[in-house]
């Protein structure tokens, strides 16, 4: 049972060894990601996740550039944080969709029945 956002994150994005959890967790927060979005069921769902991860960092970035921030290290680091998980999130893929399987049956008479097996 995955109890928390960092176990999902460390179960579908492999984590990060340079990262601790609430560095992860804080950065998932700022960027508006929770564990329920990691329910990734069709590619649209996944594009749209990361379509809002990238529109959240971009609003992100601005406020926590070292230009802004004076070079405040602290900022930057959150900032590289951020970049690391967005970076991760935009090389997810979909899930693929299970192959179906068929039975091929031939008759006694000639000829053959393809049926779906479930």
């Amino acid at each position: 049972m995955l109890r928390s956002a960092v176990d999902v994150w460390r179960v579908f994005c492999g984590g990060f060894d340079v990262l601790n959890d609430a560095t992860i967790l804080r950065a998932m927060r700022r960027l508006g990601v929770t564990r329920e979005d990691f329910a990734v069921r069709t590619a649209g769902d996944l594009s749209a996740l990361q379509s809002r991860v990238r529109k959240a960092y971009r609003r992100a970035a601005f406020s926590l550039h070292p230009d802004v921030t004076a070079n405040d290290a602290a900022k930057r680091e959150e900032l590289i944080a951020l970049g690391m998980v967005v970076e991760e999130i935009s090389a997810l893929t979909p899930p693929k969709a299970p192959r179906r399987k068929f039975k091929m049956t031939f008759r006694a008479r000639g000829g053959s029945h393809v049926s779906m097996v479930e």
